[in-house]
């Protein structure tokens, strides 16, 4: 799934660069969605060893998160994201939404803040399924450890 939304991405960025000139080729924008959800997710740098549960290598730490996403009346983003990190470092994260990329049929969403931070959400429905969390901020990519989530994510149509 990782490399169909790269592909995605990079299929979008190559019509902007060329203009509108190619905008036919362009693949159709993808439907806006509200996404809301928050909780505790346990993360690990993206591929780090997820050992650090349970009295591991202190790699992987917990991470509160909470956001909300939607479609504004100017066929634009509203919404925010609220991140903190549990590692000791302090960190806090308070930003406004600026893009969203939805697919309600898969029920996945990413949306970013800033030049390359961004949220990545899975919503696995109710009962057993586990919703999915991922985060790229300040160039790092934090990985969701294992099933370790807290917290529930939300499709709105």
């Amino acid at each position: 799934m990782r490399s169909a939304l790269l592909a995605f991405v990079l299929l979008c960025a190559l019509c902007v660069l060329v203009g509108a000139a190619s905008a036919s080729r362009c693949p159709p924008p993808a439907p806006l969605c509200k996404v809301t959800g928050g909780g505790t997710v346990y993360v690990c740098e993206e591929g780090r060893d997820n050992l650090c549960l349970n009295g591991g290598n202190g790699e992987c730490f917990k991470v509160t998160i909470g956001f909300n996403a939607q479609p504004d009346k100017n066929n634009g983003v509203k919404g925010h994201v609220t991140i903190v990190f549990h590692d000791g470092s302090g960190t806090k994260i308070h930003a406004k939404v600026t893009s969203l990329l939805c697919d309600s049929e898969l029920k996945t969403a990413t949306f970013q803040w800033g030049n390359s931070d961004y949220l990545f959400m899975k919503d696995e429905g109710e009962g057993p399924g586990i919703d999915v969390i991922k985060l790229r901020i300040g160039g790092t990519v934090y990985e969701q450890v294992d099933g370790e989530y807290n917290g529930n994510v939300q499709f709105h149509s």
